[in-house]
């Protein structure tokens, strides 16, 4: 993870919302597993549009907070509604630029700032999970934190199934190893108190 690549999405194109498709990635809404361990789920904005989680995440990763649109109609469009769940998320919820950037560079204050804003800790993010980036860089208290906010260690890219473990083993990130193998530290143990 040595250079951050960045998909351009359709920001400034008209593209097409029909209800089985995605105006994204225009993929059927039926059994797409984006990941190699579940299927992620789907959003409706309050403007009526549907995406997966996935695309609408890397739709708003570049845009600043107070710019973000429906890629279909340009209205606000939030909050959004996980359809799988019923529950509601603001504009807070899916990570930006910055948070991105917090977990590969190691900006613990970044991370713990967007952490107590709800940032969605279990996000693909140019096709890594924050817990990916954190165990790629080998930093075990922002691996830590992310546990504890509900990270999925058994998340995996699509393209080559690596999960958050297999990376930091491969990059020799001992301690990180041992977080995701055994879950976050507790009280006095914790990784930010090492």
């Amino acid at each position: 993870m040595d250079a951050i690549t960045h998909s351009h999405l359709p920001m400034g194109t008209d593209v097409t919302s029909t209800n089985d498709a995605c105006p994204i990635c225009l993929e059927d809404f039926h059994g797409r597993d984006v990941t190699a361990v579940s299927v992620k789920p789907v959003f409706q904005t309050q403007c009526g549009h549907r995406y997966h989680v996935d695309c609408i995440t890397q739709l708003f990763l570049e845009v600043a907070i107070d710019r973000r649109q429906c890629a279909y109609c340009r209205g606000d469009p939030f909050p959004v509604m996980n359809l799988n769940t019923g529950e509601s998320h603001q504009v807070k919820f899916f990570p930006n630029l910055r948070f991105y950037y917090a977990c590969s560079n190691g900006n613990r204050e970044q991370v713990s700032r967007a952490l107590a804003e709800g940032v969605n800790v279990n996000a693909v993010m140019n096709k890594d999970t924050p817990l990916i980036l954190a165990s790629n860089e080998g930093d075990e208290v922002i691996v830590d934190h992310l546990l504890k906010a509900g990270a999925d260690v058994n998340t995996a890219r699509t393209e080559d199934g690596a999960t958050a473990l297999m990376v930091a083993a491969q990059r020799g990130r001992t301690n990180c190893v041992k977080l995701l193998r055994i879950g976050p530290y507790q009280g006095q143990d914790s990784a930010e108190n090492k």
